[in-house]
């Protein structure tokens, strides 16, 4: 969205304020924003983040100032185009209105002109066309020169040789140029045109064009003559590209947006606002997670035997029912996706309840008195410390085994040290630095591999008091969704949603599948985690893509009846970021593009058949995502490599 009126905004800091509605396509990263500060000015910037939360209904946006900082009279903000950025008036009569003139073109127009000369002096480089007849160095032509740093301006002179003088010394630097020599043939010019002292020498077809004798420099008011030949052409309105009413960095050209480039900005907001792809086939299955009003699965089967949680759209944990979807959302309230996990158990009892005798507390004391991370009161529990070095441990009994700890932690009193162990303190991790006053915030230390951990937290200082929520310890390598115990561990069941395909939506000989994930682990190593898998019931025919094989990246493998037709690795998916994939396939051709980049192919290729889709994991919910399924789209055609990328932008 544009637009010419303001936008009313709040003052939030010195580089952010938020505006009313979720605007956050609009104030992309990379926008360019006027924001008026009343008396204290108007100052502009370019985007840096744009985040809308549901609960509040508003869009905070952050920038990167040109110069100074917004104050608490903002009262609206502008906002330009799409990247790249810039800020567009329209006036054209100066710098300030957003006047620039690069570009002309010929048109017809009442007036003949016959010649043009590039001419350079000083601060100003500009074109002159003479009118037919007349000697350059009349009075009748139309002249346009450009004014510091790239930037046009246009001059008309018409009769009037007073106002081209002035406008032709405007920014001169320097007197008139000294003798020059022209290497080769310009549009228009030959060498034979410029003698050696500089002065110019009528064109022998049109003496009357330059008069009828060699002028010198100054008196012809060019430069250094580079030479343009219009040939009897006509000459009228310059053509121009918008540019900034502020100097911007880049080309012209780069700041014009192309229709190409407005195609794929629709298109690219129509899939992931709506899930739509305009101008494509539309897939026969179209699982888009922004369409979903409830847990349940839009399409298929899904299972998992046990509660879940996960983040809310407010901000809180939340407890789902077995056998129903995750949507989860992230602190800002911007939807995630469907979160799939594998089965994981968290083995600290009273995982929220540190008054508990299980926790050994030593110069602490705990009580059971804050509001815990579901927005629950008294669900959560305090650590008072009574002395320097306090402690409180809870010993497991447990095989030997990797171990990954996290817990929920905020700062009540105090500001000492906090540190948290699963080694009963022979290895103390310092988390200080990670802790807030006024927001829960989830703290893990490194993985460790070891039996019988004794997990739990040391407050340095005498007075401090944490409160704690959550406490978690699992095996594996990376923090999947809380578990909350009580007297016993507990074990969340893996997620495992399957589809059973029929011929009015899979075709075996051709398709393109669309898988838009991320992944809360990122590369792991010996650990596979799978956007979706492909199957006839076994691993002899398959079609699967992994956002993380290892540590060797996003890779896409084709197998049937056990020989392997495509093999591709990608770039890895980072931890926490949306990642865009597509693969097409026929066969002897595969091709697989990520986030828009040019695609992988394989040429040599013969399609399994195919019974079954898992959407966040592979055979049976095996190697499960780790991550949150944003998108999976499946089309019975083959795409090409041009409609692949263009769907991953």
């Amino acid at each position: 969205m544009a637009t010419t009126d303001p936008i009313s905004a709040t003052y939030v800091s010195s580089s952010s304020f938020t505006v009313s509605d979720d605007l956050s396509g609009d104030f992309a990263a990379g926008v360019r924003v006027l924001a008026d500060c009343g008396a204290d000015g108007t100052f502009y910037g370019t985007v840096e983040t744009a985040s809308y939360a549901s609960g509040t209904g508003l869009t905070t946006i952050t920038l990167s100032l040109d110069a100074g900082n917004l104050t608490a009279n903002l009262t609206g903000v502008l906002h330009g185009n799409d990247i790249p950025a810039s800020l567009v008036n329209h006036g054209h009569g100066n710098q300030g209105d957003g006047g620039t003139l690069p570009d002309f073109v010929r048109r017809d127009n009442s007036r003949a002109f016959t010649q043009g000369f590039i001419s350079g002096e000083g601060a100003y480089t500009g074109f002159k066309f003479t009118e037919t007849g007349a000697d350059v160095a009349s009075n009748a032509g139309k002249w346009i020169f450009q004014v510091d740093n790239g930037m046009f301006s246009m001059l008309a002179v018409d009769d009037a040789e007073s106002d081209f003088n002035a406008a032709l010394t405007i920014n001169r630097d320097g007197a008139s140029p000294s003798a020059v020599t022209i290497a080769a043939p310009y549009i228009g010019l030959s060498a034979d045109d410029v003698e050696a002292s500089g002065n110019i020498v009528p064109p022998a077809s049109n003496p009357g064009s330059l008069g009828t004798a060699s002028r010198p420099w100054g008196d012809v008011r060019t430069g250094k003559l580079l030479g343009l030949d219009v040939s009897g052409g006509t000459v009228d309105a310059l053509v121009t590209k918008a540019s900034a009413a502020e100097a911007v960095t880049g080309t012209d050209m780069a700041k014009a947006a192309t229709p190409a480039t407005v195609r794929q900005a629709v298109l690219s907001l129509m899939r992931d606002s709506l899930g739509k792809f305009p101008g494509i086939i539309p897939p026969s299955l179209n699982l888009f997670c922004g369409d979903a009003t409830s847990d349940t699965a839009p399409a298929g089967t899904f299972a998992r035997s046990t509660t879940g949680t996960r983040l809310g759209p407010t901000g809180l944990i939340e407890t789902v029912a077995a056998a129903n979807l995750r949507r989860e959302w992230d602190a800002s309230g911007n939807l995630l996706g469907w979160l799939i996990e594998e089965s994981r158990t968290n083995v600290v009892l009273y995982s929220r309840d540190l008054t508990n005798a299980v926790w050994t507390k030593t110069n602490c004391t705990a009580a059971l008195n804050q509001t815990g991370i579901d927005g629950v009161a008294s669900s959560a529990s305090l650590l008072t410390a009574t002395a320097d070095a306090s402690t409180c441990l809870q010993s497991i009994t447990l095989a030997s085994s990797s171990r990954f700890q996290t817990a929920y932690l905020k700062r009540v009193t105090g500001s000492g040290a906090v540190f948290m162990t699963m080694d009963g303190g022979t290895t103390w991790t310092d988390i200080t630095a990670s802790l807030s006053t006024t927001a829960w915030t989830r703290v893990s230390i490194p993985a460790q591999t070891l039996a019988n951990p004794s997990v739990g937290f040391k407050l340095a200082t005498s007075g401090d008091a944490i409160a704690v929520d959550g406490v978690q310890n699992e095996a594996g390598a990376f923090a999947t969704s809380v578990i909350f115990t009580t007297s016993a561990s507990v074990a969340r069941a893996a997620d495992v949603w399957s589809i059973t395909i029929n011929t009015s939506t899979y075709k075996q000989s051709e398709g393109s599948i669309l898988s838009v994930f991320d992944s809360i682990a990122g590369p792991v190593a010996s650990t596979n985690n799978t956007a979706f898998g492909l199957h006839d019931g076994s691993l002899s025919n398959r079609i699967f893509l992994r956002s993380n094989n290892s540590l060797s990246g996003t890779h896409f493998l084709m197998v049937r009846l056990n020989e392997t037709q495509a093999d591709v690795h990608l770039t890895p998916a980072a931890k926490n970021t949306i990642k865009r994939c597509a693969v097409s396939y026929i066969n002897n051709k595969t091709s697989i593009v990520e986030d828009g980049l040019t695609a992988s192919t394989d040429t040599l290729c013969t399609i399994p058949a195919i019974t079954m889709i898992n959407i966040g994991s592979g055979l049976s919910g095996a190697d499960a995502l780790n991550g949150h399924v944003k998108h999976f789209a499946y089309f019975p055609i083959s795409l090409s490599d041009a409609q692949l990328q263009a769907i991953t932008l």
